[in-house]
């Protein structure tokens, strides 16, 4: 049995049809929700669901949320519960301690009626849900494949069994022309890579807000959540609301503190540092130590080499969630940072960069591909390339990125192409959230090839 986890509403709408493909191929489908509505929606279409919010909140526990954390073998609480109590502005610990030990009890629960052989789907994310899953799978010894977008686009990672990143360790004899030609237009049309399940988010913090779609949306949520009771896993609505009009704010506000490009020298010798989505799973999870790139950026001006300027820019999905009342002081601090509009291609950025620094976006791969210097510093897919400077301590960033900087640029080539014929490899065919019946198709079959190889 195949069981899919799900958040939201389109999340679901794109399960269920991936769903019906699955069972036409003879498997057998259930899910395990955490939206009222989309257990609803799942039943309609005729398969077995397990309403996870309903069932914690029908369970007697018995146990303290310490017990509960005893028994299953859960440690690091505060890191598993970190990614909610910043998205979702929670400062309660109790709260959400609460919740965590509701969601593996009946995770648990679950799991244990069930008498298929089971595999567990999920999209990465750093939601409780999603973690209470993972943790109850492992406990039953039941495999959880992670789903992530790969670095080509209609292209994605399954990771068993971990948060951590994909590992690119096989590359093929028999090379695909495809990478070849997907690179090359990728460096001469200077597009950054963006899953189709995230480009409504590469949109102006205002135009967020005008959006006559967010709005229709926004009044459902409150209909669905005030009128109907119904429970909405992302249900924070104020908190929702308020970051994309501080996102506004700050989009505008810090206008005043973009450096000009056509101010900036031609010769001007500057490392780059493209800032990750705040709050991200790939920061939370994977490398938490970052989490503050504030305290980050604070740090690499004060350790870079003398004479070389901290070049720093706004993740485009992510314009004004930087706090101008944080980075501010940092920039009026220390005259060899520039932040750079989100309006300048990365591309030319990272052209013209001496050294890219990265935590673990896809620009670190974006500037392999350009055959740049690339300094690694957390859980990244590119983080043991032979192309990249992996750093795992940041203590030794002077003297690393100094070497770096006088080494002589080396641009290989065959050794690019051959590294991106293994991320090419490692990845499988399909979108998240494209229910097109040909990325139905294409989702479906790789999946099964992926689960039973």
């Amino acid at each position: 049995m195949i069981i899919f986890s799900t958040l939201a509403e389109y999340q679901t709408a794109f399960w269920i049809d991936l769903a019906i493909y699955l069972r036409d191929q003879g498997e057998k489908i259930a899910f395990l929700s955490f939206d009222d509505r989309s257990s609803v929606l799942i039943e309609n279409a005729g398969f077995e669901q397990y309403n996870l919010v309903s069932l914690a909140k029908d369970l007697s526990i018995e146990n303290s949320p310490t017990e509960v954390f005893q028994k299953f073998g859960v440690e690091n609480i505060n890191n598993w519960i970190s990614h909610e109590r910043l998205t979702f502005g929670i400062d309660e610990t109790s709260v959400l301690v609460k919740k965590f030990a509701s969601y593996l009890t009946a995770v648990d629960e679950v799991l244990r009626q069930i008498e298929d052989d089971v595999i567990v789907i999920q999209e990465l994310g750093g939601f409780l849900s999603v973690i209470s899953i993972y943790l109850l799978a492992a406990h039953h010894k039941i495999d959880n494949w992670f789903i992530e977008p790969s670095f080509f686009r209609g292209k994605l990672f399954y990771n068993l069994n971990t948060f951590s990143s994909a590992r690119i360790t096989d590359f093929p004899k028999v090379q695909s022309d495809a990478v070849e030609e997907y690179l090359n237009e990728t460096l001469a049309s200077q597009a950054i890579v963006i899953p189709k399940k995230d480009r409504h988010q590469y949109n102006p913090a205002l135009s967020k807000v005008l959006n006559l779609r967010n709005i229709n949306k926004l009044l459902e949520k409150l209909y669905r959540k005030y009128i109907l009771k119904e429970h909405q896993e992302f249900g924070y609505i104020k908190r929702y609301v308020s970051l994309h009009i501080l996102q506004v704010i700050n989009s505008i506000t810090l206008k005043s503190y973009y450096a000009n490009p056509l101010e900036i020298p031609e010769d001007e010798k500057f490392v780059y540092f493209p800032l990750h989505v705040p709050g991200d799973a790939a920061l939370t999870l994977r490398s938490p130590k970052y989490l503050d790139q504030i305290a980050l950026i604070e740090y690499m001006a004060r350790n870079i080499p003398y004479g070389t300027f901290l070049y720093i820019k706004e993740h485009p999905a992510q314009v004004g969630a930087i706090q101008r009342s944080q980075v501010a002081p940092v920039l009026d601090r220390f005259d060899n940072i520039k932040l750079i509009s989100p309006k300048v291609n990365n591309f030319e950025l990272m052209s013209k960069a001496k050294c890219i620094i990265s935590i673990n976006s896809k620009s670190g791969a974006e500037a392999i591909a350009l055959g740049k210097k690339v300094l690694v510093l957390g859980d990244a897919f590119y983080s043991d390339a032979s192309l990249v400077t992996y750093l795992p301590d940041l203590e030794n960033l002077h003297s690393v990125l100094s070497d770096m900087l006088n080494e002589p640029s080396d641009r290989r080539d065959k050794e690019i192409i051959n590294y991106f014929q293994g991320v090419w490899a490692r990845s499988s065919s399909g979108e998240l959230y494209d229910s097109s019946p040909e990325n139905i198709r294409t989702f479906g079959a790789d999946l099964l090839k992926k689960i039973n190889q």
